[in-house]
């Protein structure tokens, strides 16, 4: 069994619950997971180790919380709806905060004054018609 700090467990559950998904090379050597970072107790920013990560990933998979595909030498971690309630009890998150792909996007309506503007578009009435410019 390996003795992973707090502060790791928390810094992967907080990766995990705003991606909702966890990109894991099979590395089980020394080595940093970039892209996720906790403070140690120095107050220092620090990456956790590949071990550190793989074994709370094995562990939350165990616990049916994280679905894992494996393809590449690589392991694909999606979080389930049980793993979302898992991770909001852990960090004690409001049940209104959803992870970033599971909330919905403030699209901004089109602005259709700038598209069909008089100086963007020709007024159609005073060209001339094809028929009658070929009368003339």
């Amino acid at each position: 069994m390996v003795h992973i700090p707090k502060a790791v467990y928390k810094a992967v559950y907080a990766h995990l619950y705003e991606n909702a998904s966890l990109a894991l090379k099979e590395y089980w050597r020394v080595g940093n997971v970039p892209g996720i970072t906790y403070i140690d107790e120095n107050g220092k920013p620090c990456n956790p180790t590949y071990i550190h990560v793989n074994c709370i990933m094995q562990s939350l998979e165990s616990r049916g919380v994280v679905k894992d595909t494996f393809a590449w030498r690589h392991h694909y971690y999606l979080l389930t709806e049980k793993g979302e309630q898992f991770i909001r009890r852990e960090l004690d998150l409001a049940d209104d905060v959803l992870p970033t792909p599971f909330s919905k996007p403030s699209i901004k309506p089109p602005q259709y004054a700038q598209c069909f503007s008089s100086k963007a578009r020709p007024d159609r009435a005073s060209q001339p018609k094809p028929d009658e410019a070929t009368k003339a």
